[in-house]
């Protein structure tokens, strides 16, 4: 009888692997005020369009909505993560509507 040598289970990418650090909400409040202002608002007429193509849970994404409704125009939300279980986090957490994708935008 030959032995034979089970393989190993893929395992899934860890955290570190991905490069999968969540920015705190503070630093993404300050990121947000500091480059959606209303002049950045204001050249884009009612509307401006955000990507985020690593968005995790959609902190920025959501920080971003808030800031361009803050200043009287609509958003419209798009963002990638390789992670499922971020991508669940941020449709929980975005606005119908919002464009989400499972795929490496990077």
């Amino acid at each position: 009888m030959v032995a034979t040598r089970k393989q190993p289970t893929p395992k899934r990418p860890t955290r570190k692997q991905l490069g999968a650090w969540y920015t705190p909400h503070d630093l993404v409040a300050t990121v947000v005020e500091s480059v959606i202002t209303p002049e950045f608002v204001a050249s884009r007429g009612r509307s401006a369009s955000v990507l985020d193509p690593s968005c995790g849970d959609g902190r920025f994404l959501l920080a971003a909505d808030h800031r361009i409704g803050s200043l009287g125009a609509a958003a419209t939300l798009t963002g990638c993560d390789l992670e499922p279980t971020a991508i669940a986090s941020a449709r929980a957490a975005l606005p119908d509507g919002t464009n989400l994708r499972e795929a490496d935008a990077l």
